[in-house]
């Protein structure tokens, strides 16, 4: 009996100097760790800090203190007519203290020339995808396409500038104010398309209200979406020509999701079968099944609209 009852007792205080041990080693890896974490907690602190700074120096810069950037005069033109709106009395920021504002991608690009600069490269590498077609068509030279794509990236700078001031200054981008504005650059820009392509420039509206529907084609030129085979920019052309042809879009307009329910797909086979392979085919009317799709659900959502609002039903 005093056996047992000893043995029990060494079992009793071999455990309790187990769970000691066992205590003292975590507390020891316990503090090894909140060490090791020091370090990196006065790295985040120092960076929170000049976040902080960096914010609060954004909140009361004006955009008359905004860092300089290789803008063009339109650039320029945009900041003064933000700026105007403002003392206009269309500023719609808080009188009283509000807390700090999100931007949106676009206002955050445009105020930081790097990102600025990196999004101008960007976009003048997608040009020759966009209007490889159109150049050739229009037997544009060289030079005609550089000027071209400087004066593409000429607006895309002054839309983000545009943005970009509007978002600093708090302007409401809904507000009649700021559209306005848009559509001042708009025709600003449009004059100067004019005076670039002279007599081509219809040619040159027309591949614009067809982009819609060729931006849906190029995509069997992609080699990652068609490997085997990829269509050349002669067949994009071309597919997009037909299907515009077979489609009842109407003179002026531009190609919208809705256009594709208007195709007439039997018509048009002859002319596709003899453009492109029966895969690319396939693959162009898988494409184009998501879009119709989408626009029939777009038109029934527009019916029970206007039912509910008791407006007459769009044909």
């Amino acid at each position: 009996m005093k056996t047992k009852l000893f043995i029990t007792a060494l079992a009793a205080a071999t455990l309790g100097i187990g769970f000691t041990i066992r205590a003292n080693i975590q507390c020891a890896q316990s503090q090894q760790g909140l060490k090791a974490l020091a370090l990196p907690c006065d790295e985040v602190r120092g960076s929170i800090a000049q976040w902080e700074q960096r914010l609060r120096v954004a909140q009361s810069t004006s955009s008359d203190a905004r860092p300089e950037s290789k803008a063009s005069p339109a650039s320029q033109t945009a900041s003064t007519a933000a700026r105007t709106l403002v003392a206009s009395g269309n500023d719609t920021r808080d009188k009283a203290p509000a807390p700090a504002r999100r931007f949106s991608a676009k206002a955050i690009v445009a105020n930081d020339p790097e990102k600025m600069a990196a999004h101008c490269r960007e976009l003048q590498g997608s040009l020759d995808l966009d209007y490889g077609g159109m150049f050739r068509a229009l037997g544009m030279s060289s030079e005609q396409i550089e000027r071209f794509k400087n004066l593409r990236i000429e607006r895309e700078q002054l839309i983000m500038d545009r943005i970009g001031v509007a978002e600093m200054q708090g302007l409401d981008r809904n507000r009649e104010a700021y559209q306005a504005l848009a559509r001042e650059h708009d025709e600003m820009f449009a004059k100067k398309e004019a005076e670039f392509f002279g007599p081509l420039e219809e040619r040159y509206r027309e591949h614009l209200r067809t982009q819609f529907l060729r931006s849906e084609v190029q995509r069997l030129a992609s080699i990652e979406v068609y490997p085997e085979i990829p269509a050349t920019w002669a067949q994009v052309e071309r597919v997009t020509e037909i299907l515009d042809r077979h489609s009842q879009r109407a003179p002026k307009q531009s190609w919208q999701l809705s256009t594709w329910l208007s195709v007439n797909w039997d018509a048009a086979a002859p002319q596709l079968n003899e453009t492109l392979s029966a895969g690319q085919v396939v693959r162009l009317r898988n494409f184009a099944a998501f879009d119709i799709a989408m626009a029939k659900v777009m038109r029934q959502t527009d019916r029970l609209t206007a039912q509910f609002k008791g407006q007459p039903l769009p044909r």
